[in-house]
C-alpha cells in the first residue's frame, strides 16, 4: 500500500532528531527505543546506518539525557554500574556504528564547521566509552 514507507519513517525520524526542541529529540529517541529496535528487520542496514548517524550527531549537544537515550537504543540498558556493555547480543550494533562513522568521515565538508563535525562526534562518543 505504501511502497516507500521506510523512507517516510526515516525522514520523519530525521526531522524529529534535527528539531531544535530537545523534548522532541528525547521523545523521538524514546519512540525508537520502544518501537524501532536495531535488531529488527523493519529497516535495511543502510537505513539503520542513517539513523545511527543522526543519533551520533545528537551527542554533540552533550546533554546527558540525550546521551543515555542514544546509548540505550544502540546497546540496550546499562548494567548496575551504569555502563553499556557490548556482548554477542548487541555486537551487530557495533558493526553498524563503525559503518556509520566511516560514512560520517567520508563526507567532504563544505565549510569549517562541517569539517570539525566528524571529530566532535567521535570525541563525544568515546568520552562515554
Amino acid at each position: 500500500m505504501y511502497p516507500n514507507k521506510s523512507s517516510v519513517v526515516i525522514n520523519t525520524i530525521m526531522a524529529a532528531m534535527e528539531d531544535e526542541n530537545i523534548l522532541v529529540q528525547k521523545s523521538c529517541l524514546d519512540f525508537m527505543h520502544s518501537h524501532l529496535k536495531l535488531s529488527g528487520d523493519l529497516f535495511s542496514e543502510n537505513e539503520k546506518c542513517i539513523l545511527i548517524e543522526a543519533c551520533l550527531r545528537l551527542l554533540i549537544r552533550k546533554d546527558q539525557q540525550i546521551q543515555r537515550r542514544v546509548y540505550t537504543w544502540l546497546f540496550g540498558p546499562p548494567d548496575m554500574e551504569n555502563k553499556y556493555q557490548i556482548s554477542d547480543k548487541n555486537k551487530f550494533a557495533l558493526d553498524l556504528i563503525i559503518k556509520s562513522f566511516r560514512r560520517i568521515f567520508s563526507r567532504d565538508p563544505s565549510n569549517s564547521s562541517e569539517a570539525s563535525l566528524p571529530l566532535k562526534v567521535l570525541q563525544n562518543f568515546y568520552m562515554e566509552h
